[in-house]
């Protein structure tokens, strides 16, 4: 990972997305909150460790960032795949700074990132733009529970669909192995 300026972010034409993070926050706001983060440079590397420590809030600006979790075997799945204007981060904010996920970029991304500390500062010291701030934090959260959901409901039809026809087959096969027997009046 590599640490680049505001000025060279500036100079690539990259523009800090005004939805997400910033959204209904005005351009003094936003460039205030902008300002107290740092912009990196990573290249398939490692961003963020599954149940390891978590101090960053993170966008993505440029790039892709793949966002893996341990299944029961501890394999890693693909949950996500991040594309610009996505954030990653928010859950360790939330739960002491632990990761939930293991956050891998894709080739070389442009990441914006704030620190635990500077996010809080910036929260008190910037009242009713700190509140935006945590409702579309909230937002984007929200967002994702909506999404987690309706995976979990396909996962509940497909099984429950998989289920019925197991079910047909198996009465049908009991039904075929039965012996037929004729009944005289």
């Amino acid at each position: 990972m590599k640490l680049i300026s505001h000025d060279e972010v500036l100079k690539g034409g990259y523009v800090f997305p005004s939805e997400g993070l910033c959204f209904n926050m005005d351009n003094l706001e936003a460039e205030a909150f902008r300002s107290e983060g740092e912009w990196i440079l990573s290249n398939n590397e490692q961003l963020a460790s599954e149940g390891g420590s978590q101090n960053y809030l993170y966008m993505l600006m440029s790039g892709h960032v793949d966002l893996l979790k341990a299944d029961h075997f501890g394999e890693n799945q693909k949950l996500s795949i991040l594309t610009v204007g996505d954030t990653f981060g928010e859950v360790a904010f939330l739960k002491g700074r632990i990761s939930s996920v293991t956050a891998t970029s894709v080739g070389t991304c442009l990441l914006w990132r704030m620190d635990y500390t500077r996010l809080l500062k910036f929260i008190v010291e910037h009242g009713t733009s700190g509140g935006q701030l945590c409702l579309n934090l909230a937002g984007i959260l929200a967002g994702r529970l909506v999404d987690g959901n309706q995976r979990v409901m396909e996962i509940i039809s497909f099984t429950a669909s998989d289920m019925d026809l197991v079910s047909v087959y198996m009465r049908g096969r009991c039904f075929l192995q039965e012996p037929m027997t004729h009944y005289s009046a």
